[in-house]
């Protein structure tokens, strides 16, 4: 219970995380980012069902999106508890990545529908979209199992490690086809979002960097940064949202111009004279 001391000083604060009273706004931003991605899928995947549009990897997307914020609200509750705060925390940390896998591939499936816009959209299948989400929380509740103490430095070590490689892979690439939507009602967005959500798991990243190594001044400036990357990735998304909601009302939705893919250079054959005389 927070108090007035001799010096008037307000001490015994509520969550006074490594004693940064910023936590309070962690928190709040990070519930709203939540709150926001949930009613933005439940939207979406209504708005989706009556309008017969397709489109799943932009929904889980979001979802995962939600889960990072889940995450980050919700482990600092269980601060005490070593199962359920490591859990926790390993769910937002996976779920980042995992996001962005999906939104990658809402990406690509809204480059297929705008360059092939009379043939039929393949799109990820439940299957794969319930094998992530048992990935997700099954190397969660692993970690939990693992770790001796919230936030047991001796386990996040090696997994910040073996993570940053395919993390800055997973957005370069999304970034790199986002760009190749041109011309459309969403051309901004999927690269606002793209460059967000990609902000915000690079900067998690590196606030987990700094309290393992015990480098105060990149984990205070992450861990300030989270919050405000918190905030305007609900914020783009509301946006994202809105948009697509008045790309289907006014049937424009896949009104949009894409440029090509990338495709490997075929290596050529350098010919040869042959001189049949010299044999």
């Amino acid at each position: 219970m927070p108090y007035f001391n001799e010096e008037h000083i307000i001490t015994d604060q509520f969550f006074a995380h490594y004693g940064m009273l910023e936590i309070y706004v962690h928190i709040v931003t990070s519930g709203i980012l939540f709150a926001v991605s949930l009613l933005c899928a439940a939207f979406l995947y209504q708005s989706f069902r009556k309008s017969g549009v397709e489109w799943p990897g932009l929904v889980h997307g979001f979802l995962y999106t939600g889960f990072i914020g889940f995450g980050e609200f919700v482990e600092h509750i269980f601060r005490w508890d070593p199962f359920m705060n490591t859990s926790l925390h390993y769910l937002h940390y996976f779920a980042a990545p995992a996001a962005m896998i999906f939104l990658y591939l809402g990406v690509n499936e809204y480059y297929d529908r705008c360059s092939h816009p009379n043939e039929e959209l393949h799109t990820i299948s439940n299957e794969v979209a319930m094998g992530m989400f048992a990935a997700v929380l099954t190397l969660a509740i692993a970690m939990g199992g693992i770790a001796e103490t919230p936030w047991d430095q001796r386990v996040e070590g090696p997994i910040l490690i073996l993570t940053i490689i395919p993390l800055l892979a997973i957005t370069a690439i999304f970034i790199n086809t986002a760009r190749k939507i041109r011309k459309s009602m969403l051309a901004f967005y999927f690269p606002a979002l793209g460059v967000s959500l990609s902000l915000l798991a690079i900067d998690i990243w590196l606030g987990r960097l700094g309290d393992v190594n015990s480098l105060a001044s990149i984990y205070i400036v992450a861990h300030s940064l989270q919050s405000v990357l918190h905030a305007a990735t609900a914020t783009i998304m509301v946006l994202f949202v809105l948009a697509i909601k008045e790309g289907i009302r006014e049937d424009i939705l896949y009104l949009c111009e894409v440029t090509e893919k990338s495709v490997p250079r075929k290596k050529k054959v350098r010919k040869r004279d042959f001189d049949l005389t010299e044999q």
